[in-house]
């Protein structure tokens, strides 16, 4: 089943109004900073994580309380961490990246 090329464009609309509209400079910058972080700390803790499984094996089987073993704690710590620093991300956007898109598209309305 095909559909015509217009299907999905709204009435009234052309190809040139479906564009989104351009992203400031600054937006993007900051945005870059804040992936790259992220970025950066995920990839030193996956780094991290497969260190510690190759040179320390049978000591990531040592039980550490009752059935739980070191290993256990450190994918747990993991998983924090991946949490943790998705939270963050979402926060560090919403905080700096959403209040200058704010600011950007309330000046192009005043104009």
């Amino acid at each position: 089943m095909s559909f015509p090329d217009d299907a999905f464009t709204p009435r009234g609309a052309d190809a040139t109004t479906l564009h989104p509209p351009a992203v400031p400079q600054r937006l993007r910058v900051t945005a870059r900073q804040i992936r790259g972080r992220f970025v950066t700390v995920n990839a030193a803790t996956v780094v991290a994580m497969a260190g510690l499984n190759l040179t320390f094996e049978e000591a990531l089987a040592t039980p550490v309380l009752g059935r739980v073993t070191l290993g256990a704690l450190l994918l747990a710590l993991y998983g924090v961490v991946l949490i943790g620093s998705a939270a963050w991300y979402d926060r560090a956007f919403a905080t700096r990246c959403d209040q200058q898109a704010d600011a950007d598209s309330g000046a192009q309305e005043q104009r």
